[in-house]
């Protein structure tokens, strides 16, 4: 089967919203005003959900935003981005590098908080969603230093939507809340400086390239309450590649490869913790850079998907 780009991903959304009201329209003529499914009903208004079951299986059941959470099909394939922000707004928008508007996110400072939406076209571009959240807080570390996190996720579990209920396990629900990435900024001095660094913990990737399911009811905190505490493996960690303190320019300096041209504080890059987080061309799975007033690139590979890898460069909107 042929690899599937970001931009082939989007451009199918228009036909999977299409379907999604379909399937929705099948599901009120089956079910009625009822939650469940009345089996002993015989009026004639009732239909059996056997159209529903044909839609699901030639996969078009599937949610509009599940293509936007599988990463790169190879561990090479490295997807180079572009983000435009607007301070007035307070949204970024990603585009591909030909300008093809993907992604959307509004910031609501006040409330902590930024919604990102599925761009669907348009000048101005239209948006379906929100689709995803991204949640901020702020905790103390273990070394007394101020933590500033961030919780990805999205308010519906597509993994238990489509489980029947005997299925889920214990206090599972169709309504649940997914977290897809868990984000957290410390500061640490470098030489004479000083650097925000990054950590971050993305679900392990399953053997089809689907990261595995964090979910957890959304009465519960969203933040962090999809991780395992019984299994510390189930988590892939990201980690910033740190800059070097260079005396002759008395300042820190980072090799960005000739993709990022202008210098900010919102530069950086992540490799995956196990990598040592080493500096070295290819070595990176995440690099974030301004290229001019408001416009940034962002280029990301394995294990990261689009709306990870968006998340975290919008985590670093109030650096200063």
């Amino acid at each position: 089967m042929a690899a599937v780009g970001v931009s082939d991903t989007i451009a199918a959304l228009p036909a999977e919203v299409g379907w999604l009201r379909h399937i929705s329209r099948l599901a009120l003529k089956s079910v009625g005003s009822s939650p469940k499914c009345e089996m002993t009903r015989t009026d004639q208004t009732w239909r059996p959900p056997f159209e529903m079951a044909d839609v699901m299986e030639e996969g078009m059941a599937e949610d509009i935003t599940a293509g936007l959470l599988k990463p790169p099909h190879s561990s090479e394939h490295v997807q180079k981005l572009v983000v435009e922000y607007c301070e007035e707004t307070s949204e970024h928008l990603l585009l591909t590098a030909d300008g093809e508007p993907l992604l959307i996110a509004r910031t609501n400072r006040d409330e902590g908080y930024a919604e990102i939406f599925i761009a669907t076209g348009g000048d101005p571009p239209t948006m379906v969603g929100p689709a995803f959240k991204l949640t901020a807080s702020s905790t103390v570390g273990r070394d007394g230093r101020d933590r500033y996190t961030f919780s990805l996720g999205t308010e519906r579990c597509e993994c238990c939507a489509y489980t029947p209920e005997v299925l889920l396990p214990i206090g599972g629900c169709k309504t649940c809340y997914r977290e897809l990435a868990y984000i957290q900024h410390y500061d640490v001095n470098v030489g004479k400086g000083s650097i925000m660094c990054v950590e971050v913990d993305v679900p392990k990737l399953r053997a089809d390239g689907s990261p595995e399911c964090w979910c957890a009811s959304s009465s519960t905190s969203p933040v962090r309450a999809g991780r395992s505490s019984e299994n510390a493996n189930d988590a892939l960690r990201l980690v910033s590649v740190k800059p070097k303190w260079n005396a002759k320019v008395n300042g820190l300096t980072l090799d960005f490869y000739g993709r990022a041209t202008k210098a900010s504080v919102r530069n950086f890059q992540l490799a995956e913790a196990e990598a040592k987080a080493v500096a070295g061309a290819g070595k990176h799975s995440f690099l974030f850079g301004k290229t001019g007033d408001g416009t940034f690139v962002l280029d990301y590979k394995q294990p990261l998907s689009i709306v990870q890898a968006f998340a975290i460069a919008l985590s670093s909107t109030d650096w200063s």
